[in-house]
C-alpha cells in the first residue's frame, strides 16, 4: 500500500465527515455496525430482535426482547466493543488472501438486517446502497486492486467514528447520565455508574485503535 495514502485516509475521514454532504456517506456505517453488534449478540444469546433503525441524524436503535439482566449486559456492551474489534481485525488481516471475506461478511449481515429488522426508510435506502456498493467492489475487476484501500478506509471509519461516539457518550454522561444510551442501560442493569461504562468504552476504543495503527506502522513503515 502507498504510505502516503495510509496517512491521508484517516486524516481525510476526520476532516470530510464534518461536511454535511459527505457525512451521510460515512456516519451511517458506524451506526449500522453499532446496531448490528447489539442484534448479533442478542441473537447469539437467544433474545429476539424486533427492529433496527438508522435515523437521518445518524443515530440508531436496536429493539430486542428479553428479561435476563445478564443477557442485557452483554447486548449493551456489544454496541461499542464489537465495532472496535471489527475495525482492528480488518487491519490485522489487511493485504492477506482472506481479506475479501470482510466484504462478504458485511454484505451478508446487512442483507439479513435488511430483510428481517430494518424498517425505517432512511435505514432501508442506505443499507441497500451499501450492499450494492460492496457487491460492485467484489465483482467488478476494476476494484480488485483497490480492495486493500477500501477495507482500510472502512476500518478507519469504524475505528475513528467509534472513538468519537464513545467520547460523545462520556460528554453526555457529564451533562445528563439518564440519556447516555447504552451506558444508562448498563447502569440500570448493574447499578454501576454510567460514566464508568462510558470511560471504559472510550478507553477500549482508543486501545484497539492504537493496536491497529501499530500494526500498520510495523507492516508498512519498517
Amino acid at each position: 500500500m502507498n504510505k502516503t495514502l495510509l496517512l491521508i485516509i484517516p486524516l481525510l475521514e476526520v476532516i470530510l465527515v464534518r461536511f454535511k454532504f459527505i457525512e451521510i456517506c460515512i456516519k451511517p456505517l458506524n451506526t449500522l455496525i453499532h446496531e448490528l453488534s447489539h442484534a448479533l449478540v442478542a441473537l447469539i444469546l437467544g433474545n429476539k430482535v424486533k427492529e433496527i433503525k438508522i435515523n437521518t441524524d445518524y443515530s440508531g436503535s436496536c429493539t430486542t426482547a428479553g428479561k435476563s439482566k445478564v443477557k442485557q449486559f452483554f447486548i449493551s456492551i456489544a454496541g461499542y466493543t464489537l465495532p472496535a474489534i471489527l475495525g482492528f481485525l480488518i487491519i490485522k488481516f489487511l493485504g492477506g488472501e482472506h481479506q475479501i471475506y470482510f466484504f462478504y461478511i458485511l454484505i451478508f449481515i446487512n442483507i439479513i438486517a435488511l430483510i428481517l429488522y430494518i424498517r425505517n426508510s432512511f435505514g432501508i435506502i442506505w443499507t441497500i446502497v451499501f450492499i450494492l456498493l460492496n457487491l460492485c467492489f467484489i465483482y467488478f475487476p476494476f476494484f480488485t486492486e483497490y480492495h486493500e484501500y477500501i477495507l482500510y478506509t472502512y476500518a478507519c471509519i469504524i475505528l475513528l467514528e467509534n472513538i468519537i461516539s464513545t467520547l460523545i457518550l462520556v460528554k453526555i454522561n457529564f451533562s445528563n447520565s439518564k440519556k447516555a444510551g447504552d451506558s444508562t442501560i448498563l447502569e440500570k442493569t448493574t447499578h454501576i455508574p454510567a460514566i464508568i461504562y462510558s470511560l471504559a468504552f472510550f478507553a477500549f476504543s482508543i486501545w484497539l485503535t492504537y493496536k491497529a495503527y501499530t500494526i500498520i506502522l510495523f507492516r508498512y513503515f519498517q
